[in-house]
């Protein structure tokens, strides 16, 4: 993460260390309210400490299509205190065609379309797809065929069903 407009001329570079669970209100100066809620950020003392093979861009730089062009692999991982509904990010990247790799918390509703981590791994995970690139195809393959249950075809084909259902239970009643 960048933190602008701190005092200082430049940005500070930093890695989001915690999101607090719970939320609060401030009413703003115009009196609105806002719902807030703290983020515990460990600040890199020099932004070149980065690893070598990450590059940092800033939120809003680039679309998401641009982004999913340049990676092959969707490492995603939730803060421990906070938990993912459905994980539209992690949607997007098996459409975009991309091995995810996440927690095993979120990786739970995505079922085999997602490589469960508790991230100690991801180095090792990583090396094995790009060692053997027919594995690497066949799970994005598999992962986007998981995906299409939640199109939204197969959204009104469902609708489709039991609308049907409830006009035969209807019919029966009359």
């Amino acid at each position: 993460v960048y933190v602008e407009a701190w005092g200082g001329d430049e940005a500070l570079v930093g890695a989001v260390r915690r999101v607090e669970p719970k939320a609060f209100t401030r009413v703003s100066a115009l009196g609105v309210e806002e719902q807030r809620v703290n983020v515990l950020i460990d600040l890199l003392d020099d932004p070149e400490d980065l690893p070598g093979h990450w590059e940092v861009h800033r939120f809003g730089t680039m679309t998401v299509e641009a982004f999913f062009d340049e990676i092959d692999f969707f490492v995603y991982f939730t803060n421990p205190c906070w938990r993912e509904s459905f994980g539209r990010v992690i949607a997007e990247a098996i459409a975009a065609g991309k091995v995810v790799i996440t927690d095993p918390g979120t990786a739970e509703t995505f079922g085999s379309s997602v490589v469960a981590s508790d991230g100690t791994d991801v180095d090792e995970v990583i090396a094995g797809f790009i060692a053997d690139p027919g594995a690497y195809q066949e799970f994005v393959t598999r992962a986007q065929d998981w995906m299409r249950r939640f199109s939204g075809d197969a959204f009104a084909q469902s609708l489709s069903k039991q609308f049907t259902e409830i006009g035969k239970r209807t019919r029966a009643l009359l």
